[in-house]
């Protein structure tokens, strides 16, 4: 099974030049993933939450087009932007996911449905994808939809669950700090801890 990873997307109001040096990335493999780092807006204008910082959404048409030009089929969900535009946002995205057989792990309306793992499988093969985000303005809770909230004891006990049911573990961990392109001391403590937890790979982006 070939399995692609990338990191953040956020595309404004047109499709960027990077396109074309991406055009045949995905082309061999069985799942190719991008951060969606921003909900999809359906219909009328949604109101944005109150945080600090920008309230980020993506148009369905360009990111569209993006997904389907590029060859994506999946997308982590689980970062500091995804509710940006609340519930709503949220509920269009999931939406948006399933009418265009896109598959996505790490948000939900509830925190029961934020937090179920994404399966891959092949004849052969299964694999369980984790995707949690740093707890900023996103993350959910029993009775608000959001991102699935990064706790190292919840996170653990669950990468020791999936690993019982399947190949691999892959945990993707949004968060750290921006622009940087390393892993922070204390996160490579964290990440090294889940993988002696089960997990066969950490990827993180923010």
């Amino acid at each position: 099974m070939n399995v692609i990873f990338t990191g953040d997307v956020f595309l404004k109001d047109r499709v960027p030049r990077v396109q074309r040096e991406l055009n045949h990335l995905f082309d061999s493999v069985d799942y190719g993933f991008i951060n969606l780092e921003a909900p999809i807006l359906l219909g009328d204008y949604q109101k944005p939450i109150e945080k600090s910082g920008p309230n980020l959404r993506h148009r369905a048409d360009i990111i569209s087009k993006f997904i389907k030009d590029i060859g994506i089929n999946c997308v982590t969900l689980g970062n500091n932007h995804i509710r940006d535009f609340g519930s709503k946002g949220i509920m269009d995205t999931l939406n948006f996911c399933g009418e265009n057989s896109i598959l996505n792990v790490g948000a939900g309306l509830n925190i029961e449905k934020a937090s179920e793992s994404l399966i891959l499988e092949s004849k052969d093969m299964k694999i369980a994808v984790i995707n949690v985000a740093e707890n900023e303005w996103c993350s959910s809770s029993e009775s608000r939809a959001g991102s699935h909230p990064l706790d190292i004891i919840t996170t653990s006990r669950k990468i020791l669950n999936e690993k019982r049911h399947n190949d691999h573990v892959i945990v993707v961990i949004h968060g750290g700090l921006e622009h940087y392109s390393l892993p922070l001391p204390d996160q490579q403590t964290l990440f090294r801890y889940f993988i002696d937890c089960g997990a066969s790979a950490v990827v993180c982006h923010h």
